[in-house]
């Protein structure tokens, strides 16, 4: 490999950081609002709520068209038979992190990883509803819809489109997993085996949208969970 062909590699790579760095930028803002809408006016809310949700549908068409390029095809028609996967793979999924999440719990005690415990972590509590309609929708579908694009689209379709598919599932799922904070080898496990499901079904249905639901599916559980209590008035903190 000449040096030329390594700086190619090389700027693949940085390019792939960028639109995965691209992809948190939702949830952090998102998250700001959380925390710093107490102390805005009720315009000022509305203000930042549409701003930042402009800003999410730029980076969705964005990474989109980028994800089209890298990959010669952009989101096609669901099947039956994707569908059934979707679901016989959301199943699996559910299975496979709960028994995961109550391994760690036996062997070290914690009832949540650190990135669950920053999701959860917020004053909530004193959030507007605007604010906190936004997290969630946030959380259940934009940050789905970008993750995919940044992880299972752009990522395997840019650095590892061609070739064996042991190499980009081992890889991009362990990057998935580290996306996640993980601060122990089994959190690291239970985020990385969900990293291997979504490019599993990408790649058997050759289809971004799989995918896509399929985190979609994963979030909507915690995040229904965080607005049932945010509406109930209880404490986030009290589950850590």
């Amino acid at each position: 490999m000449n040096k030329a062909q390594k700086e190619h590699i090389l700027l693949r790579i940085l390019k792939v950081i960028g639109f995965i760095l691209l992809a948190i930028i939702p949830m952090t803002l998102s998250s700001f609002l959380v925390t710093s809408d107490k102390n805005l006016p009720l315009w000022g809310t509305i203000l930042l709520t549409l701003l930042i949700l402009c800003i999410d549908l730029t980076l969705i068409w964005f990474m989109y068209r980028k994800y089209k390029k890298y990959s010669g095809h952009g989101i096609k028609k669901l099947t039956l038979k994707t569908i059934g996967l979707i679901i016989l793979f959301a199943i699996f999924a559910r299975a496979l992190m709960y028994g995961l999440t109550v391994l760690r719990i036996s062997l070290l005690g914690e009832k949540m990883t650190k990135n669950d415990q920053a999701i959860m972590g917020f004053d909530y509590q004193n959030t507007s509803m605007i604010a906190m309609l936004l997290f969630v929708l946030t959380l259940s579908f934009i940050t789905p819809i970008l993750e995919e694009l940044a992880f299972r689209g752009i990522f395997y379709n840019k650095v590892f489109k061609y070739g064996s598919f042991i190499l980009p599932l081992v890889i991009t799922s362990l990057v998935f997993g580290s996306f996640h904070m993980p601060s122990d080898i089994l959190s690291l496990i239970i985020y990385a085996s969900l990293g291997a499901l979504l490019i599993i079904i990408y790649r058997k249905t050759e289809n971004i949208l799989a995918s896509m639901i399929l985190h979609m599916i994963n979030n909507l559980l915690p995040a229904s969970m965080l607005f049932i209590m945010y509406l109930n008035g209880v404490s986030m903190t009290n589950l850590m």
